[in-house]
């Protein structure tokens, strides 16, 4: 686990997972005067801080131990300068005329398995779960990657008193990262269905016939 990253004062102090999914939590009394809103948007800053710190630091370990950008760049891990945009990838190479048969048919192949990773992505970056503690003080969402992307206390979180509103917070969090992560593997789940039934579809020859490749 990450150091803790603390606000100026040190009033508030964060542990985050590498994603910026608090783990610990600790506030001071003082903090409870602030409005709900304001304190909430303090600790989600601290823990974007936080997973950007860490990832910083996993990309430089990652780089340092001599893994290619091809392995570090899906991560999508935080960087210190501005990350570049890429278009999407298409296989334009297997667009050429002239090419029959097999080939077609596996070009078509490819292209569906291009198509249903791409759609696997973004449903993956769209999951998003968000959880209310029992007593409604607390409300966390937290995306497929585990991120916290939003908190929000209510009214009379203050009263919980400092230590019993930081637990809650955490758990509040990780309940809704429970959520999130069942959605990720339920879409895991149908997505390794799809590509096991593209890749058994039988591929068409030139003449109409079919073969089956095995394995």
């Amino acid at each position: 686990m990450a150091q803790p990253v603390q606000s100026a004062g040190g009033t508030i102090s964060v542990s985050t997972t590498e994603r910026g999914l608090p783990v610990a939590l600790r506030l001071d009394p003082a903090e409870l005067k602030k409005p709900p809103a304001q304190l909430a948007d303090e600790i989600m800053a601290l823990c974007r801080l936080s997973a950007a710190r860490a990832q910083v630091g996993r990309r430089r370990e990652l780089i340092e131990k001599g893994y290619s950008t091809s392995v570090i760049d899906p991560l999508q891990l935080a960087r210190r300068g501005p990350r570049p945009r890429r278009g999407r990838r298409t296989p334009r190479h297997l667009g050429q005329d002239g090419m029959t048969g097999l080939a077609d048919s596996l070009i078509g192949r490819i292209r569906k398995q291009r198509d249903l990773v791409q759609a696997m992505d973004e449903h993956c970056q769209s999951i998003s779960a968000r959880v209310t503690s029992r007593d409604g003080n607390v409300s966390a969402e937290v995306d497929g990657m585990g991120a916290m992307t939003g908190l929000w206390l209510g009214p009379a979180a203050h009263k919980l008193g400092a230590d019993a509103l930081a637990k809650l917070i955490v758990e509040t969090a990780g309940a809704a990262a429970q959520v999130a992560t069942a959605r990720q593997q339920y879409l895991s789940q149908e997505f390794a269905q799809r590509m096991r039934e593209l890749n058994q579809a039988p591929l068409t020859r030139w003449d109409g016939g079919t073969f089956e490749p095995e394995g």
